[in-house]
């Protein structure tokens, strides 16, 4: 074996070594068996993201079984955006909510970075298929990326890394500040963020493979509206990432 592996293997021994490896949920110690990327232990991953057996195939949204939903669901075709398909670790509930609020709210990077790699890898052969081009986090008006640095951009880098993808945060920008979609009626949404996103001059997006990315989607108009001027760009296609999938109003 090459001496690089060995080298790897010690500093792997010698960090697990001074800094035992726990689960960033509970903060419990992770078995000694537990894959190198694994960052929760067995139970919260079961918690924060089951595996559910009947997703809409588009937007990702829990659904009956035995229902074909290639072409979307009920909760995707009140809301037909731009964008190709979607991925989540599970709808926005229970200890996946509050995992999503505390990245949302408080600074926890490594909670976001392990949620990240819980979803590429729960995902992988998907985002393979994918074959994406580059990575674009769902961007924020630059007043309020003054106060906090949103998850969207934390997702992105690591996201990025992960998938050993391009990310480019500087060519779709939001250029006017809107009121928080979560606070609006749904009638109004849509409304809130006309002429809220803009492509720089310089990007150059012709013929790319989009995966944008965000923390949580729930009527997918702010996507759709990401995805609208990335494919008026000359983006061939968007497909979404996010943590989890709310279904609320």
């Amino acid at each position: 074996m090459p001496v690089s592996f060995w080298l790897r293997s010690g500093l792997h021994w010698g960090m697990d070594f001074i800094y035992p490896r726990c689960c960033r949920w509970c903060r419990c110690l992770l078995p000694e068996d537990a894959f190198r990327n694994e960052c929760f232990c067995r139970r919260c991953t079961q918690a924060i993201a089951p595996v559910l057996p009947n997703r809409c195939l588009r937007c990702s949204a829990p659904v009956g079984p035995n229902l074909e939903t290639s072409g979307g669901c009920l909760h995707c075709r009140r809301h037909p955006g731009r964008y190709r398909s979607v991925i989540s670790l599970g709808p926005y509930a229970d200890e996946l909510r509050l995992a999503c609020l505390m990245c949302k709210h408080s600074r926890h990077p490594t909670l976001v970075a392990g949620l990240v790699e819980l979803l590429c890898r729960r995902h992988f052969e998907t985002l393979r298929s994918w074959d994406c081009d580059l990575v674009i986090p769902v961007p924020h008006h630059w007043w309020d990326r003054i106060w906090r640095e949103h998850p969207s951009a934390v997702m992105g880098e690591r996201i990025s890394r992960e998938l050993r993808l391009p990310l480019d945060r500087h060519c779709l920008r939001k250029v006017r500040r809107t009121r928080k979609q979560q606070s609006l009626p749904v009638s109004s949404r849509e409304a809130n963020l006309r002429k809220a996103f803009r492509i720089a001059a310089f990007s150059r997006l012709k013929g790319r493979r989009i995966l944008l990315v965000d923390d949580i989607l729930t009527t997918g108009i702010t996507a759709d509206r990401c995805a609208r001027v990335l494919l008026q760009a000359g983006a061939a296609r968007v497909d979404v990432a996010v943590l989890a999938r709310s279904l609320g109003g």
